[in-house]
């Protein structure tokens, strides 16, 4: 790619300008109204900063693309709005790969697209597809993008000196969410080391990749609140240095104080130190909730530390909030219900919770077994079984094995 003269330069920034405008606007905290748009209105007016509306976004962008259906740009925006409607559960993953695929489409595929617009998509595609091997693809396209071949016309050539360029910002986060495909991956998926796409339907990166990805995701862009703390999650988890995690997450935090998933981490982390840490942690939780509202596990942590202290109103008010912010979370619900049950003696609240927890996850054996220990007769297991369908029947009878051998062990003692 041949370097872009001033010219040429001055008017891609200000298109780059245009259309983060546009996608600032599709995530709602932006400046830009995407109303009718031309080739002359992408930097239109006002959107009120304090107003979120995804669906507003996409009926405007949906607008642009009627007046102009090959202009790329809008594609983009329609795309990140389907992809913030999706966040909301307002539409679907489908729907949103479907939309970033024609986006990348309209930029002349992923060998042309915008490299931030390729970070998009296969983060999208691994965090609410679960495709893994495209978002692999994709996400080595994003990295492409900006060490092979610059700023797909956006940026005058290379890969800036200046950590905090945007192109340092764009290929630090899509080399850590390489990492977290690799992290997330099974240890036998692949030879550590390779970094390269089997094809659309998987990746070869795996565990082994992770760390060296983490560090270079780290060494471009060392400000990433984000890749400090997943780093710190895969060096607890995988190499088991709880020690070094502790610090990674500290340096997360300490980067970003109201980055939630750091404080969150860290206060998950320390909470395993027993009392020693459970003071810190709790701050941390608060912290957390403060920070992002409906974070559901930093609640339901939180609440479990107020159960722990006695505090059982405010232990039931965090466990309900953690429930509502993840609905879908079975064992959450499960063991919500159980406090109900166990702690404040609030039967009919807790079999509506447990009912819900076996709706989340049917085939859930944790989740069945607390709710055996809640209801403990054959008409229970019955309408557990009829419930959950036929293929939580193995794991049921399983769960009720366990529960009944526990009861006759405890009768034999007591004898």
């Amino acid at each position: 790619m041949s370097r872009p003269d001033k010219a040429s330069w001055d008017a891609s920034r200000r298109e780059e300008d245009a259309v983060l405008a546009m996608r600032d606007g599709a995530h709602l905290r932006g400046r830009g109204v995407l109303g009718r748009l031309t080739e002359a209105s992408l930097r239109a007016t006002a959107l009120d900063t304090s107003v979120r509306d995804a669906a507003k976004a996409e009926s405007m962008a949906l607008d642009a693309l009627e007046a102009r259906p090959s202009y790329a740009p809008a594609q983009w925006v329609l795309a990140s709005c389907t992809a913030q409607l999706a966040a909301e559960g307002r539409a679907t993953a489908s729907e949103g790969r479907d939309a970033f695929a024609k986006a990348v489409d309209a930029f002349g595929g992923e060998a042309e697209a915008p490299a931030s617009l390729l970070l998009e998509a296969g983060t999208f595609l691994r965090v609410r597809c679960g495709e893994r091997g495209d978002a692999e693809r994709v996400l080595e396209a994003a990295v492409a993008a900006c060490a092979g071949t610059g700023w797909r016309g956006w940026a005058p050539h290379g890969c800036p000196s200046d950590r905090d360029h945007p192109l340092a910002v764009v290929l630090g986060e899509a080399l850590a969410q390489l990492a977290l495909v690799a992290h997330t991956g099974s240890s036998g998926s692949g030879s550590g080391g390779s970094g390269s796409s089997s094809g659309p339907s998987g990746g070869v990166l795996c565990q082994a990749d992770a760390e060296r990805l983490y560090k270079h995701s780290l060494s471009v862009h060392p400000f990433n609140a984000v890749a400090l703390t997943n780093l710190g999650l895969f060096t607890a988890d995988v190499l088991r240095r709880p020690r070094d995690a502790e610090k990674l997450h500290r340096r997360a935090v300490a980067v970003d104080p109201a980055n939630a998933p750091a404080l969150y981490n860290l206060g998950a982390l320390l909470g395993e130190h027993g009392e020693d840490g459970h003071q810190e942690a709790m701050e941390l939780y608060r912290r957390a909730v403060e920070a992002q509202p409906d974070h559901a596990f930093a609640l339901f942590n939180l609440a479990v530390g107020l159960e722990e202290e006695g505090d059982l109103e405010g232990a039931r008010t965090n466990y309900a909030l953690a429930t509502v912010c993840s609905p879908t979370d079975a064992l959450m619900r499960a063991d919500y219900a159980s406090f109900l049950w166990w702690k404040v003696r609030e039967g009919p609240d807790a079999e509506a919770e447990f009912r819900s927890a076996l709706e989340a996850g049917p085939d859930n054996v944790a989740v069945l077994r607390q709710w055996l220990r809640f209801a403990d007769d054959d008409e229970a297991v019955a309408e557990v079984t009829r419930c959950c369908g036929t293929k939580a029947r193995d794991a049921m009878a399983m769960a009720a094995a366990d529960a009944r051998a526990k009861l006759a062990a405890l009768g034999e003692q007591a004898a």
